[in-house]
Order: structure tokens, then sequence, then C-alpha cells
């Protein structure tokens, strides 16, 4: 498999959480707490100081069903239900104001009221608070402080802390190297239907780190969890694993079926395996035309696997027309990334050298 930690992703675990995207998305909520059709006796119960109200009508507003979308006046009841006691909502007006979501961002306000939140226990500002500590975003960056703060959130049992505190025993920067506990991590947020965390178990069960155990059929019980779930990477790489006939049984049809949804979502490896299946009539019967279309839009895309094919069907003219410049080129960019067999393409075509 490629480098293990490219794969695992570990390098952005943390940069997926925190961002004012994912902040203004929670706070939109969910419509099951919202005011539903009866917005008129919603803001009356508002104005009267129900917190509960308030907080509903917010999350009404910034979410815009039933009634137009206005993120400022959200906002404000937002932080009027915080103002009357009510923990989420200070947690979210506190994420509001980190992020400038219909207010004006004013970070160091911001974590005051998510840290309040979090003393309170609210477990989704426990971890925003340990990841703001972490990153340094909202207060001083103090990672052996935003620790603590993520095990709490991970006493709450909430499935993101369980997968952030796994990133972090699998990265050893923070806290020390261990990957049992990271996969320990990973296998609790799968078990609540973390579809990241399904993914990372699934890899670690591979034993792509050389350390973790390896079991096959756990690994592609986890993989298949997270593909049924639309997970663009698992979906790619189940469709491997019916390939190989790894911890399953081999099945072409069903890795066809997997590649062909991840590709047509864009998913480059998907793309490349795609056109392999084409040409080897794998699961499908076999067209070239077919295959030479996925092995360029997976070029294209920017898959070394794929640049490599293309750059030997033109050096050999299997199947195109030879065509040694055009070869050249995708070796070069297949070597540009590291491809070991496109390094070699291109020193011995440079050197005159014919295979």
């Amino acid at each position: 498999m490629k480098n293990w930690r490219k794969q695992l992703g570990i390098i952005t675990l943390l940069l997926m959480y925190g961002s004012t995207q994912a902040i203004g998305k929670s706070a939109e909520g969910d419509p099951k707490i919202q005011c539903g059709k009866d917005i008129q006796a919603c803001q009356s119960d508002a104005k009267n100081g129900d917190s509960e109200s308030a907080y509903s009508l917010a999350r009404t507003l910034l979410a815009g069903r039933e009634v137009p979308k206005d993120r400022e006046s959200g906002f404000r009841w937002m932080c009027r239900a915080a103002s009357e006691g009510h923990v989420a909502a200070t947690y979210y007006c506190g994420t509001m104001l980190l992020a400038g979501e219909g207010t004006k961002p004013n970070p160091q306000k911001g974590m005051l009221m998510i840290e309040e939140a979090a003393n309170k226990g609210f477990a989704l500002a426990a971890l925003q608070t340990g990841l703001s500590y972490i990153k340094g975003r909202g207060v001083e960056k103090d990672p052996q402080r935003g620790v603590p703060w993520v095990e709490l959130a991970v006493s709450k049992n909430h499935p993101d802390a369980h997968y952030i505190l796994g990133a972090l025993y699998l990265q050893g920067n923070i806290v020390a190297a261990n990957r049992g506990k990271a996969l320990a991590a990973f296998l609790r947020a799968a078990e609540l239907g973390h579809v990241e965390s399904q993914f990372q178990a699934a890899m670690l069960f591979q034993g792509i780190d050389n350390k973790s155990p390896v079991d096959l059929k756990r690994s592609a019980e986890l993989m298949g969890q997270a593909a049924k779930q639309g997970h663009l990477r698992a979906m790619a790489v189940m469709a491997l694993l019916y390939t190989k006939g790894q911890g399953i049984p081999q099945d072409h049809a069903k890795a066809f079926a997997l590649n062909l949804k991840a590709a047509k979502a864009g998913y480059p490896s998907a793309q490349f395996h795609l056109g392999v299946q084409y040409y080897r009539g794998h699961g499908v019967p076999r067209n070239v035309e077919q295959s030479f279309v996925w092995f360029r839009t997976s070029a294209d895309a920017g898959d070394a696997d794929a640049q490599f094919m293309l750059g030997e069907a033109y050096e050999l003219g299997d199947d195109v027309e030879r065509d040694i410049d055009q070869a050249k080129s995708w070796y070069q960019l297949a070597a540009k990334q590291g491809n070991r067999l496109a390094i070699e393409a291109v020193d011995r075509l440079s050197t005159g050298e014919k295979q």
C-alpha cells in the first residue's frame, strides 16, 4: 500500500474540526429541536424568557426552515438563550463568535463561552476547547492543556472525541504514541457509527504501519461499514479487498460496483482501478476504450499509478498509437510524485535505452 501515514490522513485529522464551516453547520442544528411551523408561539415564549424556545428559535433562523435564513437574528437569539443559562446555546453562541457567524469575530469572547459550556459538561464544548488549545485558536496554544478537555469529551462518549484521541495516540506528538490505545479509541467511535474511525481502524487492522495487529476479516468488516456510509476512500479500498479476496471472498463484480460508484464521485484511485477492471475484464466485459477513458480521468486528477499506466501504454503502443513524447510526459508526472517505476522509465528514456 501507499505511505501509511498518507493513507490514514493523520496530518489532517485535527484540521477537520473547528473550521468555520463546521461550526456554522453545527449551530444550524437538528430540525427536531427547531420551532417547526409554529414560529410565532416559539418567538413569544422566547421573548417571555424561555431559554429553550430562544434556543429553538435561533436554530430555526440559522437553518432557514419555515422562515428565511437569518444568521444575525439567529446569533442574537442564541446568545440570549445563553445569557439565560442554556448550556448548548452557550456553546453555539461561542462558536459563532469564534467563527464570525452572524456577528463580527471575537475569538477571545467566543472561547470563554465555549469553555464555560465545557465546564458544565457539554461534550462538544469540551472537545472544541481541547482542540482550540491544541491548535492555538482563540487561546494561547497549549497542547498539553488541551488533552484533558478531549478526554472529558471522551468520558461523555462523544464519537468525535474518541476519534481525536485515537489520532493523538497515533501521531505521538502530544501524547506518547500508543497504537493499541489509538485502535481502541477508533473502535469505540466506530461502534457509535463514526465513519472516519471505521476507516482508520480498518486500515490499522491491515497492518499498514507494521505495528498494529493484523486482522484482515475485521478490517474488511469495518471497511465495509465505512463504505456503506459513502466514505470514498473506504469504497476504493473495499473494492481492492474484493479484488484480492483479502479478508472476504474474492468478488470482482462487487469490486467493480464499488469502484464505479467511487469513480463517478470523483475519487482518482477508484477511477484508476475501474480502468484496470475494464482493461482486464474483471467483474465487467472487457472494454479497452472504457479503460483508457478512466485511466485518463484518473491521470488528469493526479493519480500517479494512472499516469504511469498511460506512459507505459504510449511507450509500448499498447492499444494506443505509440508516442514516446506522450510517454515521457506521463512518466514525468508520475515520477514527480515518487512513483518508482516511472522514475526508472524516465531515466531509461532519457538515456535512449529501449525496453
